[in-house]
């Protein structure tokens, strides 16, 4: 499950659970950080909730800026935007296509604007039920998509 899929990254977490990611965009066949030349777009796909109220979250720092369909951000007490998929949206298919997105996938995703071309995140999968189910969730993501053309 996790790797790549077309053009879009995915890995599934346990769930409930939490995982710290750092992302480089490096030189292809090497670990040289390419130098940043301009903001650079990641979107995540696919906020959505399970059945039984597991929702997805992310937790960011160093974005110049963001966008979203219906899941808003918080800031917490550390100064970091706290996306977490919005209760209403349960089950969304998963995307196939960055650039063919349904109104409901487009609704689920989170655009973030960084001014580097590193940064980490920490993806995670809250129980928002306390249903004490068991399972994993999982995060899709991809460079500048449907989604942020939209929006610009």
């Amino acid at each position: 499950m996790n790797g790549r899929k077309g053009c879009l990254g995915r890995f599934n977490i346990e769930s409930p659970g939490e995982v710290n990611l750092k992302m480089s965009l490096t030189f292809g066949g090497t670990n040289e950080v390419i130098p940043v030349q301009h903001d650079l777009d990641l979107t995540i796909f696919d906020f959505d909730t399970s059945d039984k109220g597991m929702a997805e979250q992310i937790t960011v720092t160093g974005i110049n800026s963001w966008v979203e369909g219906k899941v808003k951000p918080e800031v917490n007490k550390d100064g970091a935007y706290v996306f977490t998929g919005d209760l209403t949206n349960i089950n969304i298919d998963n995307p196939e296509d960055r650039y063919d997105l349904t109104p409901e996938q487009m609704n689920a995703c989170v655009g973030l604007v960084y001014p580097t071309t590193e940064w980490e995140i920490k993806f995670g999968a809250i129980d928002t039920t306390n249903s004490g189910e068991i399972g994993g969730r999982n995060f899709m993501f991809a460079g500048r998509t449907l989604f942020r053309m939209r929006v610009l």
